[in-house]
């Protein structure tokens, strides 16, 4: 009977093991450029959003200064004016790292912030709300698991914070993602309960090993870096060789008044056209009742 359970679970156990020891034998020293951080800056991929390694890289270098930029799908529209691109032309003393996608709202911005906390403390950040994040039924739970990870949840719980607002956030995780690793022990800080040398035991264990697979993969995550090539550069020369405030704001009416000829709201035509011409007849009238 034990030949045949090793048998069947013999080669699953050895494969578990074989890759902890993968994980833990990667160095975790990995050299990086300047050129790779201002390309893992602007990247913002889901990916690069999870990874720590490539934030934390680039906030720690001591060389040059990472400024990170929170927000949503607002960072995926490049132009002129786009805080890439002034910080690239005007060799600005530090250059944004944008941390956000389309759906990554605050809950996710809260947890990403787990896997960087040395590096923000005593910081600048700049931190961008978007409307879309406040609606009646809340956060969507298919969009919140796009940008969750272990290495999310590891480093929430290494904390040991049992205040108020870590009850919260537990809960919010636990609704989003009933069936989630670590689960007893998120419950516990959901409950406002304090966790025992046991569960500070698996969560550092866990911590490390999200960690170092973090590190191990990290390099696919920036892996699409053409947006700096793609959407930073090629905007440099639509800018005024000297900073001015006055040029900019006459650069960006020009630009806004040549993109925005279909419709009388301000709305990019190619967004108006494809997304809400068809339906302007049906919105007449609809907020006429509401204060």
């Amino acid at each position: 009977m034990p030949k045949r359970l090793w048998q069947i679970f013999g080669p699953v156990i050895c494969a578990l093991v074989l890759v902890v020891v993968v994980i833990y034998a990667y160095p975790q020293g990995r050299k990086y450029s300047y050129e790779a951080e201002k390309r893992s800056a602007v990247t913002l991929t889901n990916e690069n959003f999870k990874s720590r390694k490539n934030k934390t890289t680039a906030l720690s270098d001591q060389n040059h200064r990472f400024v990170p930029y929170f927000g949503s799908s607002e960072w995926l529209r490049f132009d002129a004016l786009h805080p890439a691109v002034l910080a690239e032309k005007y060799d600005r003393n530090y250059r944004p790292y944008f941390i956000g996608q389309r759906g990554s709202a605050s809950l996710n911005q809260y947890l990403g912030m787990q896997q960087m906390l040395p590096e923000l403390q005593n910081g600048t950040a700049v931190y961008v709300l978007s409307p879309q994040w406040f609606t009646k039924k809340g956060y969507n739970s298919a969009a919140f698991q796009q940008f969750f990870n272990n290495d999310q949840l590891s480093s929430f719980l290494s904390q040991n914070q049992t205040d108020a607002n870590s009850q919260y956030a537990a809960k919010r995780i636990l609704e989003m993602k009933p069936e989630i690793t670590m689960k007893s022990q998120l419950s516990k800080v959901a409950k406002g309960q304090d966790l025992n040398t046991v569960d500070k035991t698996y969560i550092q264990f866990m911590a490390e090993l999200n960690r170092r697979e973090d590190s191990l993969f990290s390099p696919l995550a920036a892996s699409n870096n053409a947006n700096y090539d793609k959407k930073v550069l090629p905007y440099l020369k639509e800018l005024p060789d000297q900073f001015s405030y006055d040029a900019l704001d006459q650069l960006a009416v020009r630009d806004a008044e040549a993109h925005t000829k279909s419709n009388d709201f301000g709305i990019d035509d190619r967004f108006y056209k494809e997304r809400l011409s068809k339906k302007i007849g049906k919105l007449k009238g609809f907020q006429k009742n509401q204060e």
